[in-house]
């Protein structure tokens, strides 16, 4: 059974919804506000962080 999740038009709108897509918006989220801490607070620049969530993962 389709969970619906508000309207969705496009490609999004032909993929069938699985829970694992929330697990993964809920990861990204997490690796995002990690980049954008790491080059606030420790003044790194993109490839700096590219190459530091590369070496955690």
């Amino acid at each position: 059974m389709a969970k619906s999740h508000g309207s969705l038009t496009g490609i999004e709108a032909k993929i069938e919804y699985h829970p694992i897509f929330e697990e993964l918006g809920t990861l990204y989220e997490s690796w995002k506000r990690s980049a954008v801490n790491w080059m606030q607070t420790e003044k790194l620049s993109e490839s700096s962080v590219e190459k530091r969530s590369n070496e955690k993962v």
